[in-house]
């Protein structure tokens, strides 16, 4: 099978770059916006530095560009409210510690779902993770209905479960990402855009699509003049220079 060029073209002498809508759109905005300050929101930094780099070797210069997923957005913004309040923010195996804790204090009072499971790295990273969406979902753990679960005994559980967590960060003078949030949400909001004058928020359009909860709102919470949205490829969408054969093969998971 013969594979037509799309994404780049060899010559004897250049290499022409030839970009995906996302990285277009960011080239274009490093045009435009060349020496103010860009914070561009990704996935991972990873991620960020690569469509960087591929608008550098494509030609166009980038100046004064910054990398971080939304987590170290919040944690720039929200760095001067943590300093006054003088806490620290939760994360790594602090954080799994604390549920481990938690859930020893669960078993012991041996309600019956959770309770009767064996502890392990791997309940532990679940219950991290499931503490950690039902903060960013802002759920009380007052108001959290056993009635909605399958099983009632287990939304009991996660309820307690949800209130002994804030409890050890209370105790802790303990901050999560759903706290760090919070915060950079109060100061986006009172004082003043929370951000450097010149600052600029950038993220792809797909990856805000997918926000929930918290994360939405605090890219809301940013004034809308100082974020922006860059175009992305969508599956199965034609592009302006046509679906030559390689520009298919992006779409799957193991092109070789």
């Amino acid at each position: 099978m013969i594979i037509r060029p799309c994404d780049w073209e060899t010559y004897p002498y250049v290499t022409v770059i030839r970009l995906n809508r996302l990285t277009a759109s960011l080239r274009d905005l490093a045009a435009e916006k060349l020496l103010e300050e860009k914070w561009l929101v990704a996935p991972n930094l990873r991620t960020g530095y690569q469509w960087l780099d591929t608008v550098a070797r494509s030609g166009q210069p980038i100046v004064n560009a910054r990398v971080m997923t939304l987590q170290h957005m919040a944690l720039e913004v929200a760095s001067p409210e943590m300093e006054r309040l003088g806490v620290t923010f939760l994360r790594g195996y602090r954080a799994e510690v604390i549920i481990d804790r938690v859930f020893t204090a669960l078993r012991r009072e041996g309600r019956g779902y959770l309770s009767a499971l064996e502890g392990g790295p791997g309940l532990i990273e679940r219950l991290l993770q499931t503490t950690r969406d039902l903060r960013l979902a802002r759920v009380d753990p007052g108001r959290l209905d056993p009635e909605h679960f399958e099983v009632a005994d287990k939304g009991s559980e996660i309820a307690v479960l949800l209130g002994l967590y804030e409890e050890e960060l209370r105790n802790g003078k303990l901050v999560d990402y759903a706290d760090i949030i919070r915060m950079a949400m109060k100061r986006l909001r009172e004082d003043g855009p929370g951000l450097q004058e010149d600052v600029i928020l950038i993220a792809p359009a797909d990856m805000l699509e997918r926000l929930e909860g918290l994360e939405r709102l605090l890219w809301e919470a940013v004034p809308e003049a100082r974020r922006t949205l860059l175009e992305v490829d969508r599956p199965g969408e034609e592009r302006k220079d046509g679906l030559c054969d390689s520009a298919l093969l992006s779409w799957v998971r193991d092109p070789t």
